[in-house]
């Protein structure tokens, strides 16, 4: 039997899942970690480059200045319960040099699926640092860390 690297894992499970979120069309960055038999996934993207019937679905306006930041927590396993899962999500971002500003997130839910979206300023000519903590009730918490190399369109 062939086994594969944990990072080819990833890669596919990452392809696998932004192929499942409405808003990661024109995702920038991704992260997804895997806790406690869940997978949490984050993606951003300018909002200029998402479709008007996205910015709709999630009440965006859109802007090269701004960013949409989303994030959703499945099973692990596909059919192990609910297709996502509610969750407390707190984000942070920061530019080079700046001090970290929250990303207030809200929870919305489109065709069944529970997202958590926030916006920011994506007006940087320097790389964005995120990072997200989501906490699971009676299933644990975990922090994601990414950087948007180019967060203008």
């Amino acid at each position: 039997m062939t086994h594969l690297p944990t990072h080819a894992i990833l890669c596919i499970t990452a392809a696998a899942l932004s192929a499942m979120l409405p808003a990661a069309a024109g995702a920038r960055t991704e992260a997804v970690r895997e806790f406690d038999g869940l997978t949490a996934y984050c993606s951003t993207v300018n909002t200029a480059e998402l479709s008007p019937e996205s910015l709709s679905r999630y009440g965006v306006e859109p802007g090269a200045d701004r960013g949409l930041l989303t994030c959703q927590v499945r099973p692990a396993r596909a059919g192990a319960g609910p297709a996502t899962l509610a969750a407390d999500v707190e984000a942070q971002v920061h530019g080079l040099g700046e001090p970290p500003r929250a990303v207030a997130m809200r929870e919305t839910e489109s065709d069944g699926y529970i997202s958590y979206i926030g916006t920011y300023a994506a007006n940087s000519r320097y790389p964005l640092e995120f990072t997200v903590t989501i906490d699971v009730a009676d299933a644990g918490s975990v922090a994601l860390e990414m950087t948007d190399h180019d967060p203008r369109p």
